[in-house]
């Protein structure tokens, strides 16, 4: 026990106890660590927050340090033994075999997110703050050569072997096998196509212009690679319809009478001529080039008119509702367009 504390002592501990570690100031002063501390609590001193800050870092870097199970030959070892332990009976899982307890089963039956409405709500409301930006992803932008969090992920798990059982859980799962997963492609891309059509998704592609020499070393790497199916093997193949060219009839000046009709404003997206900066495309209702007649043209906005290449059937039957609505042109059942032709005494 030390029986007198000089007042230079009490002043050296006053001033660095709070930012300096205990061993440091032991050798100043020549003291254990108990007598420091019992002084420090008569004195009422504590350590700051900065202190503890620094302190949790040296903490967490030791422990990286010496941690054993950075080693991949070390923790593959570990992993192997534990897996030996568990088959023979040496290690026994405490939670084989026993129920849940009632909290639990509380919990999960009136958990609100099962709930179909609850859920719909939920989702619609993270949708809302991701548009209005009030959350944002947070890899966002970010990079294997920007970010360190995803290039550890990024050599953590490439070329990683997840072993037999992994690869059996996926056979036997639905997306393995060729005919439902082309059920499943095709419901979710009809989904989208109704999501943009009725402005519920907003495309992350709009408002922003690929340059074409992207687009070009996009298409000369699927050409190269076969993963494009080029002409008759592609399955949007239409006979060579785009090849054909449009009739006589389709001409500017039917072309313009069509963009006055509907006031220079997409029928699709609502866009106007004027926040393009360019004239609107005149669409073909029922694909038909040589059909260049009012009831079978709709004026789009470029992009608007791209959606159009897929589901045909979807766009053919809400045009002509849109156009039936508007300007009481009359459509048969099967799409076909029905004119009325009045004959002047």
């Amino acid at each position: 026990m030390k029986q007198k504390w000089t007042d230079e002592e009490i002043e050296i501990l006053r001033r660095e106890y709070p930012n300096h570690t205990n061993k440091e100031l032991t050798k100043e002063l020549n003291i254990s660590n108990n007598q420091l501390r019992r002084k420090a609590n008569i004195l009422g001193l504590k350590k700051s927050k900065e202190f503890w800050k620094d302190e949790s870092k040296r903490i967490s870097e030791r422990m990286t340090l010496n941690n054993p199970m950075k080693n991949p030959e070390i923790s593959k070892k570990s992993h192997e033994t534990l897996k030996k332990r568990y088959a023979s009976g040496k290690l026994v899982n405490h939670f084989k075999g026993k129920k849940r307890p009632e909290l639990t089963k509380r919990n999960l039956e009136n958990n609100p997110m099962n709930n179909p409405q609850t859920r719909e709500k939920n989702s619609q409301k993270q949708i809302e703050n991701y548009k209005s930006g009030k959350v944002k992803v947070w890899c966002d932008g970010l990079t294997k050569e920007t970010d360190e969090r995803l290039k550890k992920f990024s050599e953590r798990y490439t070329g990683r072997d997840l072993g037999e059982e992994w690869r059996n859980n996926i056979k036997e799962t639905h997306w393995s096998k060729s005919s439902q997963r082309n059920e499943i492609i095709k419901e979710t891309a009809k989904k989208r196509i109704e999501g943009y059509a009725s402005g519920r998704l907003i495309s992350p592609l709009r408002g922003k212009k690929i340059p074409l020499e992207i687009i070009e070393k996009v298409l000369k790497t699927k050409i190269k690679n076969g993963t494009m199916p080029i002409l008759e093997k592609n399955p949007m193949w239409k006979g060579g319809l785009s090849f054909e060219p449009y009739g006589l009839e389709f001409n500017k000046n039917i072309k313009n009478l069509i963009r006055k009709r509907d006031n220079q404003v997409c029928m699709n997206c609502g866009v106007h001529r004027e926040k393009i900066n360019r004239a609107l495309d005149c669409h073909h209702i029922n694909y038909d080039k040589n059909c260049s007649v009012s009831q079978n043209l709709i004026s789009l906005c470029n992009k608007c008119h791209t959606m159009t290449n897929t589901n045909r059937e979807y766009w053919q039957k809400l045009f002509q509702d849109k156009l039936s609505k508007l300007y009481e042109y009359k459509y048969a059942e099967n799409g076909e367009i029905i004119l009325e032709i009045k004959y002047e005494k």
